[in-house]
């Protein structure tokens, strides 16, 4: 059997993630660390967990690939002041979608991974989180996401198919 790092074991092949298993992960996460700035990629159920917890001068930012699925969650959250959003395709060679963050040139007190290219995103978010923030990584049991980013990583807690993480010390001392 494989593991995640610090021996939480991988899903099974046949067995399947629980939807929105991340919830109760995400609300704390949320309500202990009081973000200021949140990156998020994959909007949905997520995108309210992340504003229902967010003070009134904090700042969410979420990117999708699917012009549809950003539509209807636009229309789900309508006029919220702390939530700006952009949508980006995401194509075989090049990846603004997992590089978008980088073009911010700030730093995010918590990183929400739940969309496409996982681990670019897992990458840039390493670059992008702030020393003691979080990044947090749903559907996490899958092993190509985790053999490729272990030894990258220090983990906080893994629930269900949900990991909390922060980067190496020596990443970010880099």
């Amino acid at each position: 059997m494989s593991f995640l790092p610090h021996g939480y074991p991988h899903m099974g092949s046949m067995e399947r993630p629980v939807m929105h298993s991340f919830v109760p992960v995400l609300e704390k996460w949320v309500k202990n660390l009081r973000p200021r700035r949140v990156w998020e990629w994959g909007p949905g159920r997520s995108t309210h967990v992340i504003l229902n917890g967010l003070a009134e001068d904090a700042k969410l930012i979420s990117i999708e690939h699917d012009e549809k699925w950003l539509a209807k969650i636009r229309d789900e959250i309508g006029d919220d002041f702390r939530w700006s959003y952009d949508q980006l395709s995401v194509t075989r060679r090049v990846s603004s979608y997992a590089h978008r963050i980088l073009q911010e040139k700030e730093k995010y007190d918590l990183i929400f991974i739940d969309g496409r290219r996982r681990v670019e995103c897992v990458v840039a978010a390493l670059q992008a989180v702030h020393p003691q923030g979080v990044i947090i990584l749903h559907d996490a049991s899958r092993r190509a996401y985790t053999d490729l980013i272990k030894p990258l990583i220090e983990v906080n807690e893994c629930i269900l198919d949900t990991l909390v993480f922060r980067p190496k010390a020596v990443l970010h001392s880099a």
